[in-house]
């Protein structure tokens, strides 16, 4: 069953976590940043006790990263909680995030990259649907693209789906297989999503619009994940597949070399189900905020994405 977290709304607290890595040198410039335009869209920003501190590429230990983590899901004052960055280390606190807490107290969740862990692991544990959008110390604190902007607000504090920008409208993408398809919208950061297979906080892809992107990955590394989801099965079990940015993919420098197109046309050409490429989604400045876990509608012909339903609670 899904369950959906209260809308956030203007004078609202807005908490802020590392769950990976630490907002350091120029990052620590960018988080203040994001903090002052959070607040300069009226909602007050409370951060978490270890966000800046650092232990090598992680924001402290697990169990300091663990604990700001759950205790915002805990503080009554916090309505929203987006990440500070991505980087490494989220799948380091699966095991000890509070999840029957959760369930009991959902709320607003925000994140992209190597938050892909806690998505994923929080849809399967407890249902709750999370967004992988923009983050306080990277686009917050960059100055946020129009498009990326209007999409990640109306998806988080408008209750009404008539009201939302990012559930009405269809967003262009290109198409790659024909068809039509309707699912829970599951996925993220593919290196990220593939460390889940196999493991108790991967959620069921059965029937699943797949949406994947990543980032600065060898072009074999990205064949080896492309393997792992086809060899676990997931391939066979989707209703669709949408795929956002792939950015600075590190070219094979064989001779006859393989590219990106080969590795589309090996994974995906064949599926008897929709597929489209180009959606605004992932590392790069223009990204949609996906609501991960609700209903969308994949149109495989006009390379189109309808989101069907709001990712908050509607009351």
């Amino acid at each position: 069953m899904t369950l959906k977290p209260p809308p956030c709304k203007t004078g609202d607290t807005i908490g802020v976590v590392s769950p990976a890595s630490p907002p350091t040198g120029q990052k620590a410039a960018l988080l203040q940043n994001g903090v002052a335009y959070i607040e300069k869209r009226g909602f007050q920003v409370k951060q978490g006790k270890f966000v800046q501190r650092k232990t090598g590429y992680l924001a402290g230990a697990d169990e300091e990263r663990t604990n700001d983590f759950n205790n915002m899901f805990r503080d009554p004052s916090i309505t929203a909680i987006f990440c500070s960055r991505g980087g490494f280390g989220s799948s380091r606190m699966l095991k000890d995030i509070d999840y029957e807490y959760i369930r009991r107290h959902p709320k607003i969740f925000i994140g992209y990259s190597d938050a892909t862990a806690l998505h994923l692991a929080l849809f399967q544990k407890t249902g709750l649907v999370t967004f992988s959008g923009p983050m306080v110390a990277t686009e917050l604190g960059l100055g946020i693209d129009a498009e990326t902007e209007a999409s990640l607000w109306s998806s988080v504090q408008r209750p009404a789906p008539e009201d939302l920008i990012s559930i009405s409208e269809q967003v262009e993408c290109r198409p790659y297989r024909s068809g039509q398809a309707t699912g829970h919208i599951l996925g993220g950061c593919l290196s990220v999503l593939v460390t889940l297979l196999g493991t108790t906080y991967c959620p069921d892809f059965k029937d699943a619009i797949l949406i994947l992107e990543d980032i600065g990955e060898d072009l074999y590394k990205i064949d080896r994940f492309l393997a792992q989801l086809e060899n676990s099965g997931v391939l066979n079990q989707i209703n669709g597949v949408v795929l956002g940015d792939f950015l600075d993919i590190k070219p094979d420098e064989n001779p006859n070399p393989l590219n990106f197109d080969d590795l589309l046309n090996r994974y995906f050409g064949r599926l008897p189900c929709p597929v489209v490429t180009h959606f605004p989604y992932g590392h790069g400045t223009r990204k949609y905020t996906i609501p991960v876990g609700c209903r969308v509608n994949l149109d495989g012909y006009n390379g189109q994405l309808n989101f069907l339903e709001s990712g908050v609670d509607d009351g």
